[in-house]
């Protein structure tokens, strides 16, 4: 399956945040990949060279999270987290 995370803006309010960075609970397993409006994301498999980086994400044995980082868009955009192989057909 997959999950998708919708953020909209509203208003001509520009955000001072220049990196966003979700940590995202799941205990299943690592996701098969995480997209940016349709785009891969690349991923990273350790964390000191996942947090050197402004775009990509990580799975966190430890935490059982994904972690995702990337600049501010300020702009509509879509998080998806493709979890199994059947979704990445369609790719």
């Amino acid at each position: 399956s997959e999950i998708t995370i919708a953020f909209s803006t509203e208003g001509a309010y520009t955000s001072p945040i220049k990196q966003i960075t979700l940590d995202i609970p799941y205990p299943q397993n690592a996701p098969l990949a995480v997209l940016m409006n349709g785009e891969p994301l690349p991923q990273y498999l350790y964390n000191k060279k996942f947090k050197q980086v402004t775009r990509g994400w990580y799975y966190n044995l430890s935490t059982h999270a994904i972690e995702i980082t990337y600049p501010n868009p300020d702009k509509d955009y879509q998080i998806t987290i493709i979890t199994s192989a059947l979704d990445m057909i369609g790719m």
